[in-house]
């Protein structure tokens, strides 16, 4: 299962975990990205006791706090380990990221509205000017 954390800007992180047939989403207080991924790892558990063996992949830097109490993760929730994501798990890595991302909405947005600040401006009209008839 691979979970991505993001910082919410209210003191908290939001979390997305991706499984094989399911995905969790949620938030943790926590002072760091480590206590964070950990928060979610136990709530996730927490939501799902008959999962048998959980094997939770993260994204961390080697230096992390988080390596040096793997083996403590797996004694507290028992049943799961903690490991680097490999080169077959970043599709589900990325579909962990993805849940922060918002939905790209592809509507057109009308030419004589009033554009949203921040929206790009429209295409430029490249239609012909007049057209010939024969």
């Amino acid at each position: 299962m691979a979970i991505a954390v993001c910082h919410d800007g209210d003191g908290g992180f939001r979390y997305h975990a991706v499984g094989a047939e399911q995905s969790w989403r949620g938030r943790v207080d926590a002072p760091s990205k480590e206590a964070a991924i950990f928060n979610a790892m136990a709530a996730i558990r927490a939501d799902a006791p008959g999962m048998d063996r959980v094997r939770f992949l993260v994204s961390l830097p080697g230096t992390s706090p988080l390596w040096r109490h793997a083996h403590e993760i797996a004694v507290l929730l028992s049943g799961s380990s903690v490991e680097w994501p490999g080169l077959t798990d970043l599709p589900l890595m990325e579909a962990a990221r993805a849940g922060f991302v918002p939905p790209k909405v592809e509507t057109p947005w009308p030419e004589t509205a009033p554009r949203p600040p921040g929206m790009p401006p429209a295409p430029p009209d490249v239609s012909p000017l007049c057209s010939q008839t024969r």
